[in-house]
């Protein structure tokens, strides 16, 4: 994962890019940008639609998506994205078996966990 001040890049030059990337940029209220794996990103449902080229959101031309969130709580986000497709990649090959048992949960700090909460929701994304 990425992560650098919003005058990195230029909307121009992301929008030119974006087309068919494999990648996503999210960026924080601060202007923090997060670049993550395209497969990640659409764990959550709500990026997966305005991700999608179906909706004709600017999000999906330019792979750009600006959340309202700061950056501590995008950042733990993306981590969450990561880390879920990391595993349901790794449990693809093996049985659905639920025999090794991951958790996320104490890798959140407790002052984020209401804000993480919030922006899941808001995310639409489910638990593993």
């Amino acid at each position: 994962m990425c992560c650098c001040r919003a005058s990195c890049a230029t909307p121009k030059r992301m929008a030119q890019d974006a087309s068919g990337s494999k990648f996503v940029t999210i960026v924080s209220e601060e202007g923090f940008r997060f670049i993550i794996p395209k497969q990640a990103a659409v764990l959550s449902n709500t990026l997966k639609d305005m991700l999608s080229e179906d909706m004709g959101m600017l999000e999906a031309e330019s792979g750009v998506v600006k959340l309202m969130h700061s950056a501590p709580v995008v950042e733990k986000l993306c981590h969450y994205l990561l880390f879920r497709h990391h595993h349901l990649t790794a449990l693809d090959g093996q049985s659905a078996s639920k025999g090794s048992n991951h958790s996320f949960d104490d890798q959140i700090p407790i002052e984020l966990a209401l804000q993480l909460l919030e922006c899941a929701d808001f995310l639409d994304i489910c638990s593993v």
